[in-house]
């Protein structure tokens, strides 16, 4: 069923620093989930090679991550739970390809034993469980990126009680752990290049200390502590997040800070050799403890949102580019709000917004649907090949129950048994800076071969941009077209896109093909 939406909006607002950040952002649902009891950490990732993310969740009542897949419309099916042992309390996650396989691998910290679990992918979905590497103490933050070149991703915890974050280096499914010191009750730890030389760097924050320690790496994943960057007297910092705001090429650092009723996204903007800051915006709430960086409105910078804990809100908050960020949307959550996580849910180049709620026991999923005039829906299809026996133009701009069902004209004929529609949509631009085709489909019968072509209007060719196997399964496909202005019709923005089954040389009596959702996200 789809959700009625929510429509929000943002609109400018100046706070004590000028030029603030105007923009409107469009959330619907929340849609609900139920990982488990006191849910912590979140993460997306593709798991299961479809090319949609899906979702990781922490629990530690009973000690479980808890992986939810996606069902192609950024909607989730019923969790599956990995046991992590009994008091071991799972609480931040991060994922990677850890053991180089092309698929994607989970990393949980263990705050009770003093570890991080690695759970590894077997390519569909499932894991089993990997190494269990020590920690300092109280590992409650998790970071990872490749520190020392060679290709492998590394991960940087954060040792609330051993005022330490500890280096994890991959050494090809082993790992090495090393840890250094910081300052007081670090809440968080991030990963990025702080300083513009190439390689990754380390931001941790400190709650008791009042500051934001940084790391500097030597380019061999071994680091140098460098400056503390204060907060301010009478606030603290909980958890950070790394990246560059203000398009200059070097990491900056985001906090959540509060204190003496005092709640702020607090900015470190990266000079190279040292910092200005702390920049600080009001987020709308009580107690901020938790933020996420992503573009959610699709202008090319990092927006914020902020997970106010207190007063269970999230605080949504527009980058103007220059790492300046406007007044707080307020989204609601449920009781006690944690990590907040954001990225791609439904394939439309925007992303969703996830939550996890520890005091109610769920995770909230916002869909994002400010980017709109960055999507592409169809406006016409023609049936090319085989009959269409139900559905309609509207059945292709949604992931839903809704098909375009298509059956082969004269299925006894082995040439004839295959169905083929040509879906035309119209662009907002003629050069496109990147062009992503998006398609959902269904078939049924015996193997098949499914096939997905564009229409390159420079060379007045159909070009297979997908082609594979299935049988009997949803399908989805996203696809990055390389040379994007090369699809898009001079004159008329016109885009094209010809979807088929095929049947490959065996006969039924009623064969078809089933097609969802079609749509272009264009930059």
């Amino acid at each position: 069923m789809k959700q009625n939406k929510l429509r929000l909006a943002l609109f400018a607002a100046y706070l004590s620093i000028p030029l603030a950040a105007s923009a409107q952002f469009t959330f619907s649902g929340p849609a609900s989930y139920a990982p488990g009891n006191r849910p912590d950490g979140i993460a997306f990732a593709d798991f299961n090679g479809d090319g949609l993310a899906d979702m990781a969740v922490s629990s530690d009542a009973p000690d479980k991550v808890v992986v939810f897949l996606n069902t192609g419309s950024g909607a989730f099916g019923a969790g599956v739970a990995y046991q992590m042992g009994n008091g071991t309390g799972p609480d931040d996650l991060a994922a990677a390809d850890i053991d180089g396989d092309g698929d994607m691998d989970i990393a949980v910290t263990l705050h009770n034993v003093n570890s991080v679990r690695f759970l590894i992918n077997n390519g569909a979905g499932a894991f089993s469980l990997g190494a269990n590497v020590g920690t300092g103490a109280n590992p409650i933050g998790i970071d990872t990126a490749d520190l020392n070149g060679d290709g492998r991703p590394d991960f940087a915890v954060a040792n609330r009680d051993g005022n330490s974050v500890s280096v994890l280096l991959n050494q090809g499914g082993t790992f090495s752990s090393t840890s250094y010191a910081v300052n007081l009750d670090v809440r968080g730890v991030g990963i990025g290049d702080l300083d513009g030389d190439g390689d990754m760097d380390i931001a941790a924050s400190n709650h008791d200390s009042r500051n934001v320690s940084t790391l500097f790496n030597n380019g061999a994943g071994v680091f140098t502590r460098g400056a503390d960057l204060s907060v301010g007297a009478s606030v603290r910092p909980e958890s950070l997040r790394v990246q560059d705001l203000n398009a200059d090429g070097r990491a900056d650092i985001a906090v959540a800070v509060n204190g003496n009723g005092q709640n702020f996204l607090t900015v470190f903007l990266s000079q190279g050799t040292g910092f200005t800051g702390p920049f600080n915006y009001n987020t709308g709430g009580v107690d901020p403890a938790h933020l996420a960086l992503a573009d959610l409105d699709c202008d090319g910078d990092a927006d914020a949102v902020v997970a106010n804990e207190t007063s269970n809100q999230l605080a949504v908050m527009a980058n103007n580019g220059a790492g300046i960020f406007g007044a707080p949307m307020m989204l609601s959550t449920g009781s006690q709000p944690e990590d907040v996580e954001a990225a791609d849910l439904d394939g439309d180049g925007d992303p969703e917004i996830g939550i996890a709620n520890q005091s109610s026991n769920t995770v909230f999923v916002y869909k994002n649907e400010t980017c709109t005039n960055n999507v592409i829906l169809p406006t016409a299809f023609t049936v090319t090949r085989g009959a269409l026996q139900s559905g309609n133009l509207s059945d292709l701009f949604d992931s839903d129950d809704a098909y375009v069902n298509v059956e082969a004209r004269r299925p006894t004929e082995i040439a004839a048994a295959s169905v083929e529609i040509v879906v035309e949509g119209t662009s907002p631009t003629e050069t496109p800076s990147s062009l992503t085709l998006t398609v959902e489909m269904a078939t049924s019968g015996a193997p098949t071969l499914m096939r997905v072509e564009a229409f390159n209007f420079q060379t007045g060719t159909w070009v297979t941009v997908d082609e594979r196997t299935g049988q009997g399964t949803d399908t989805s496909i996203q696809v990055s077209l390389s040379n994007p202005a090369q699809f898009v019709e001079t004159g008329t923005g016109a885009v094209r896109v010809r979807i088929g089954v095929h049947d490959r040389g065996v006969t039924y009596i009623s064969w078809g093909g089933r097609f969802d959702l079609v749509r272009w996200t264009i930059g």
